[in-house]
């Protein structure tokens, strides 16, 4: 895959990863590798790099309350329940 894009949710967001990944999937490029994080390695508000590192994604996009800690990898951020609308978020990710 070209693109290997990370998703991330806290707990309380997390039914709603599978109808997000495809979402993205089916918007985004048979090149892409859409998948979710999950048991982070640190507070759910905090993009998780390593697990991103270890599964070598391009980018994560963050979902629900964030630090804002910077980090090595793109991290796209969508705060909150109303902002899981993806069209915003998925055409961030075709941009980059």
């Amino acid at each position: 895959w070209r693109n290997r894009i990370a998703l991330q949710f806290p707990d309380e967001l997390l039914a709603d990863s599978p109808d997000v990944c495809w979402e993205f999937e089916q918007r985004l490029s048979e090149d892409a590798l859409v998948f979710v994080l999950g048991d982070t390695t640190y507070q759910s508000s905090c993009p998780d790099v390593v697990a991103a590192n270890h599964l070598q994604a391009d980018c994560i996009v963050h979902y629900g309350h964030a630090c804002l800690t910077q980090v090595t990898l793109p991290v796209i951020y969508s705060f909150g329940r109303q902002a899981i609308s993806n069209e915003k978020t998925v055409a961030t990710v075709v941009a980059q």
